[in-house]
């Protein structure tokens, strides 16, 4: 869904997936904070990815930069809108 640019769908699917006990609920958290950035939506992306780093348990042991490259991207979607 994220791939064909249905957003809202793959938002709405990711986020019951969050109500899950099993399964790769960190994965889940992952996908769901790709789409919020492609939305714009960078709060709720930290958010979404800061929970699937502590689900994961180290698994994503590079994710620990994210949030200062969330905030580059955030800058720079600003800049681009602003020109």
């Amino acid at each position: 869904m994220i791939k064909m640019g249905l957003l809202s769908e793959a938002e709405a699917v990711l986020k019951r997936g969050t109500q899950k006990k099993q399964g790769p609920i960190d994965e889940v958290y992952l996908n769901l904070g790709a789409v919020y950035v492609a939305q714009c939506k960078y709060a709720l992306a930290r958010d979404a990815f800061e929970m699937a780093v502590e689900l994961a348990g180290g698994k994503y042991a590079d994710a620990e930069s994210a949030p200062n490259e969330l905030d580059e991207l955030k800058n720079l979607h600003r800049e681009w809108i602003q020109n």
